[in-house]
């Protein structure tokens, strides 16, 4: 009787050990992978894990830890993925806070948002370039049109790009879609970099990987 005892014991160890590593897998999966949200801030553990990751990840894109920490803290501000605001931004001005565009129109664009110089009377010049205020003015416009688009990406796009606050009026052509085309990937290539991290840190938890 001990030994079957004894047995069933054993085979039950063996069931936990061989089940325990795909269930760190699954419970990863289920934490980490989903898919993006625009909040990452509440207090949950799950939510502060996936937050330090996403600071790790931005500040590795960004090779600059105070931007990294501009884009979560504005992010924060305005309820937007910081993962999202890092890959408009970039797509506007490369992460190029000096940045200024003069267009034919006579218009001209500046620092990391590439927002309109003459939109912003109550501003000087030195202000507009400095990195957390146009990034505020920027994500503020960015946000009403995550607002009309109600959450569609390529339609937040689109009426961000054309400076419009309807599709209806917008006037758009290959530079919008070009542009549409950039923030998608900058956005899929961030969010594969954090991906590819989770899955590179589970396999330390995996025993059995052979070296």
């Amino acid at each position: 009787m001990k030994q079957v005892v004894r047995q069933i014991s054993e085979f039950g160890k063996r069931i936990i050990l061989t089940l325990t590593p795909f269930l760190v897998y699954y419970v990863a999966v289920l934490i980490f992978l989903a898919p993006p949200i625009s909040n990452l801030f509440s207090g949950s553990s799950e939510e502060r894990i996936k937050s330090a990751i996403t600071r790790k990840i931005l500040q590795e894109h960004c090779k600059d830890k105070k931007l990294a920490e501009l884009f979560i803290k504005v992010g924060r501000l305005y309820d937007i993925d910081p993962f999202f605001l890092y890959s408009v931004a970039n797509a506007n001005s490369g992460l190029d806070a000096e940045k200024i565009t003069d267009k034919n129109n006579g218009k001209r664009f500046v620092g990391l948002m590439q927002i309109e110089e003459d939109g912003y009377p109550k501003y000087s010049k030195n202000n507009l370039l400095d990195s957390e205020i146009n990034l505020k003015l920027g994500t503020k416009k960015l946000r009403k049109a995550i607002d009309y688009g109600n959450g569609h990406m390529i339609k937040t796009l689109a009426v961000y790009h054309a400076d419009s606050l309807t599709l209806q009026n917008a006037k758009y052509g290959q530079s919008t879609l070009d542009y549409i085309e950039d923030v998608r990937k900058f956005y899929f290539d961030i969010q594969r970099a954090e991906k590819l991290y989770i899955q590179e840190n589970y396999d330390l938890f995996n025993k059995d990987k052979k070296s």
